[in-house]
């Protein structure tokens, strides 16, 4: 289920601002060798996906429809920023996304 948020401010000038999203609630454990969502046992069968292009029209979609062919219902992305568009067809389309942080660095 999506919930709709909104941040609402105003600036130095008074001029106000607003800020709406989508977000989803999941409660993500795990017990012993089984991984719960929302108390449910779940598999996940998914992709790691790299960005190497940048994403253009509706080939964003294409990607997740693959997905869907696959029987996915997990996407483990690169550990770099992806296109913000990717969060947000997962959110709707119910999949659970993994974004790896950068951490090679430290």
């Amino acid at each position: 289920m999506l919930f709709t948020w909104l941040v609402g401010t105003v600036d130095s000038c008074f001029q106000p601002a607003t800020v709406t999203d989508d977000i989803g609630f999941r409660d993500i454990r795990v017990d012993g060798t089984r991984i719960l969502l929302n108390g449910r046992a779940i598999f996940l069968q998914g992709a790691y996906m790299r960005a190497e292009a940048p994403i253009r029209g509706g080939r964003i979609n294409t990607i997740f429809d693959y997905l869907k062919d696959m029987n996915a219902n997990f996407v483990r992305l690169a550990h770099y920023p992806h296109d913000e568009r990717m969060e947000h067809i997962a959110n709707r389309d119910g999949f659970m996304i993994w974004s790896q942080l950068a951490a090679h660095l430290f």
